[in-house]
């Protein structure tokens, strides 16, 4: 994406691949209309385990480009682990041929 959006914009939303990752994972995802807030931290204690919430796009902060910690904080609390090691492990020794899209 070029640029940050001006507003939640339906164009840089993430809903669209609701349905493929529900197909991919083989559970029904759910989406939160927001990545942050007191929504997104009910739908989070209301998960089931392995269920699947996809956040909405973290690119409707202007926080999130400015590496907001009490943003991350936020961002933070809604999940017990992040695991970066696979993302790591993918860029420095990858199965070739190799694609990444990668966001942050």
């Amino acid at each position: 994406m070029k640029g940050r959006p001006k507003g939640v914009t339906p164009k840089y939303s993430l809903k669209p691949l609701v349905p493929r990752l529900s197909e991919l994972l083989g559970v029904q995802v759910k989406m939160a209309n927001d990545c942050i807030g007191e929504e997104v931290e009910k739908l989070v204690a209301e998960l089931s385990d392995g269920g699947v919430l996809l956040l909405e796009n973290v690119r409707f902060h202007k926080e999130e480009e400015k590496n907001d910690p009490e943003f991350s904080k936020k961002l933070a609390a809604l999940a017990d682990v992040y695991e970066l090691d696979y993302l790591v492990g993918a860029v420095a020794n990858p199965k070739k041929p190799f694609a990444a899209i990668v966001g942050g």
